[in-house]
C-alpha cells in the first residue's frame, strides 16, 4: 500500500497519483502520523461493497428467523401459561417471566 502524508495548507488538497498506483493499490494518506483515509481502486471498493450488502442481506435473514423463532416462543409461552392457570387456579398461578436459566 502506498503512503501519502497530508500536511496542512491554506486551500483545497491537490493529490497527483500516478494511474497504476489509482488502479492496482489502495493509498492511505495520513495527517500528523494518524491515518485519515484510503484511496481505493474501483474494483476493490466494489467487492468491498459487494461483500457488505451480503452479510447485512444474512444478517438480516438471521435477524428475521430469530425474531420468528422469538415469536412462535412467546406464544408457547402464552399458552402454557393459560393451560397452568386452568389446571392451578387463578388464585395458586405466579407468572415468572424474564428470568435467565444458566446452562
Amino acid at each position: 500500500m502506498k503512503k501519502l502524508i497530508l500536511r496542512e495548507a491554506l486551500g483545497t488538497y491537490i493529490l497527483t497519483i500516478d494511474k497504476d498506483t489509482l488502479t492496482h493499490q489502495a493509498v492511505l494518506m495520513e495527517r500528523e502520523g494518524q491515518p485519515v483515509a484510503v484511496i481505493l481502486p474501483i474494483a476493490e471498493y466494489e467487492a468491498l461493497h459487494n461483500r457488505y450488502k451480503q452479510l447485512q442481506q444474512e444478517f438480516d435473514a438471521r435477524l428475521n428467523e430469530l425474531e420468528r423463532r422469538q415469536a412462535y416462543i412467546e406464544a408457547r409461552l402464552a399458552a402454557l401459561e393459560e393451560k397452568m392457570r386452568e389446571l392451578l387456579g387463578e388464585s395458586e398461578y405466579i407468572t415468572v417471566r424474564n428470568v435467565a436459566i444458566a446452562g
